[in-house]
């Protein structure tokens, strides 16, 4: 296949072989009544042009000699699926922030992403992904409730509401205030980051309650151009449990009032009052 290169020349996007996709291709499935279930084996994230001729796609990773018996429980249902994406799925290499700079021309590069990369990056600068950090399906549902969050953990109840026993990992994301000093000393943030997350076996019909503790080491910036140390800033900070990192962005902009497709009762806002140096 072929391989392509992102930040510090770790592979960030692999392109199957032509060969390989004109399976699930048009090509060979136009007219027939298939009911095609994609099994995929992958160590980083792939383009996936026949992603609209299947009719699901479980992602095994690189799981080993023992992968396929434990693939094919998941297919009989004898398993519920838990997993989460921990990268984004771009839908195109050139989507990558680091798509300009790698591979390099010259004998050397710039590292140039900063902290713009994966989720920061996508959901900062608006560009629409395949699949989102933290996105994954499961046979049961889930229905969260009861979000409240201080400086130090945020805390909510989670419900299995579908018929089958299934694990959950939950994720909690924050947005930090974009202040007059960010502007003038160009303090890079990004839209959302991750500072919390857990995961449970929930039975069906069942509920859990979770305790994420929030650690002030996550919520701070580092200033390069002007104090040249971390920082944390005066203002509003937004958390949010999220199903993923696009869905958490948009219940943080649906809490600000933006009209967008999120939950304002998975939101919450925490307010401080000092700028501190650490």
């Amino acid at each position: 296949g072929n391989m392509k290169y992102g930040a510090k020349n770790q592979k960030v996007v692999y392109s199957a072989p032509k060969a390989k996709q004109i399976i699930v291709g048009e090509q060979k499935i136009q007219g027939l009544q298939l009911e095609l279930v994609i099994v995929m084996s992958a160590g980083s994230a792939v383009e996936m042009p026949w992603l609209d001729k299947c009719k699901a796609m479980v992602h095994g990773y690189l799981c080993g000699q023992a992968g396929a018996s434990a693939v094919l429980k998941v297919l009989l249902g004898e398993v519920n699926p838990s997993g989460k994406l921990s990268e984004s799925y771009p839908v195109k290499y050139e989507d990558c922030s680091s798509a300009p700079y790698f591979p390099a021309k010259e004998r050397t590069v710039e590292y140039r992403e900063g902290l713009y990369v994966g989720y920061r990056y996508y959901d900062t600068v608006k560009v629409p992904v395949l699949f989102p950090f933290g996105f994954g399906l499961s046979y049961t549902t889930f229905a969260y409730s009861d979000l409240k969050v201080t400086d130090k953990e945020a805390t909510f109840t989670l419900t299995n509401t579908g018929s089958m026993d299934g694990k959950h990992t939950v994720q909690i994301y924050f947005q930090s205030p974009y202040t007059d000093y960010d502007r003038e000393h160009l303090v890079e943030k990004a839209a959302v980051e991750l500072c919390g997350f857990d995961k449970k076996m929930i039975a069906a019909g069942e509920t859990e309650h979770f305790e994420i503790r929030i650690e002030r080491e996550d919520l701070i910036s580092y200033d390069a151009n002007n104090l040249k140390t971390y920082i944390f800033e005066d203002g509003d900070y937004y958390f949010t449990v999220g199903k993923n990192a696009h869905d958490a962005v948009n219940n943080i902009l649906a809490l600000k009032g933006a009209q967008v497709d999120g939950r304002t009762d998975l939101a919450d806002r925490w307010t401080n009052d000092r700028f501190e140096t650490l």
